[in-house]
């Protein structure tokens, strides 16, 4: 049975290259955002002259075509997610692009075009800010569990989208769009969601998470 996987690029990790008893060999890491309700993350890799066949780049809708196998080593399994073939999709519809503008704030001069390239871009962004801002449905105990580092759930995601959002990985996808991030990160009240994270005790953020928060505000409150 063939395995597909429908989704957005999110990071593309540098091509790694070596040479093995077998002879050379190549593999490049991406990140895949797959759609839904409960969107996940999925690291995937492509090997040899796979890599090649169809160029992608992040903010890419595409359908990956993979094999699962699991190794052990050390008496520890881990998991390869290899994408055989890539296929790049269609882009998303004007009424997707519509929510993401209204998501974030998009002006209308910023409007003008996006029904190209940008659109992928958007669909990615209005999918982080939809984890950002998703928390009417639990209570703060709730809340306050799920964002534990380890744990699952919606308050995990809210935690990586808050973060993510503000980062130089970010700012990729906002340029897609032509859109100044720090700009963006004001009109969505990203600076409320990021001091409530740095502000609760019961949210444990490692250093780097909390170095991008705080730079984060930092550049939101002189651009706007």
């Amino acid at each position: 049975m063939e395995l597909k996987i429908t989704g957005f690029v999110k990071e593309l990790m540098d091509e790694q290259s070596g040479q093995s008893s077998h002879g050379d060999w190549r593999k490049r890491e991406f990140i895949l955002t797959t759609e839904g309700d409960y969107p996940k993350q999925i690291c995937m890799v492509q090997w040899g002259d796979n890599i090649d066949k169809v160029i992608i780049g992040v903010g890419e809708k595409i359908t990956a075509s993979i094999d699962i196998s699991s190794r052990e080593y050390n008496d520890r399994w881990y998991t390869d997610v290899k994408a055989w073939k890539v296929e790049l999709e269609a882009r998303p519809s004007a009424a997707t692009e519509n929510k993401v503008q209204a998501s974030i704030g998009t002006s209308e001069t910023a409007k003008v075009g996006m029904a190209g390239d940008r659109a992928p871009a958007l669909a990615v962004i209005y999918q982080a800010v939809q984890e950002m801002r998703d928390i009417e449905s639990q209570s703060k105990t709730q809340i306050r569990q799920q964002r534990k580092i380890g744990s699952g759930g919606k308050g995990h995601f809210r935690v990586n989208a808050t973060v993510w959002l503000a980062s130089a990985q970010a700012a990729v996808w906002f340029e897609r769009c032509d859109l100044d991030q720090a700009y963006a990160l004001g009109k969505m009240d990203w600076a409320e969601h990021a001091r409530e994270l740095l502000d609760d005790e019961g949210v444990l953020l490692d250093r780097n998470k909390t170095r991008v928060l705080k730079i984060g505000l930092d550049v939101v409150e002189f651009t706007n």
